[in-house]
């Protein structure tokens, strides 16, 4: 799974965050936990500006699919952890982020195909 990316690049478009801020309330459902989620974007994209000098941008010289494809791979090994130590309530998103990784790895390599064929 050798894959190197590079760092990203600022440019002028909004973050990813804002925009995902944005859409909280009307895709995840307004309940008690709406504004501490929206509080942990804020501060994971504080993070990555500390991190990268930049917050996640569209257009930043990285693969968004092989990024998220790790993330997803590391989501399942966290809650297989959970599981584990006794949280059966993770088995249904453990489920879903292994399935999501295989989505996404698969969506990696027909890309990879259709670029290859140009």
């Amino acid at each position: 799974m050798a894959h190197t990316q590079p760092d990203p690049v600022p440019n002028g478009r909004p973050s990813i965050q804002s925009m995902v801020r944005a859409d909280l309330a009307t895709l995840a459902g307004h309940d008690d936990i709406t504004p501490t989620v929206h509080a942990d974007l804020g501060a994971r994209e504080q993070i990555g500006i500390q991190r990268y000098g930049t917050p996640l941008q569209a257009h930043n010289g990285r693969c968004p699919l092989w990024d998220a494809y790790e993330e997803a791979l590391d989501l399942a090994c966290y809650l297989m952890q959970a599981r584990v130590e006794g949280h059966t309530a993770a088995t249904a998103l453990y489920e879903q982020a292994l399935h999501m990784a295989c989505q996404l790895r698969r969506m990696i390599r027909d890309r990879q195909v259709a670029d290859a064929a140009l």
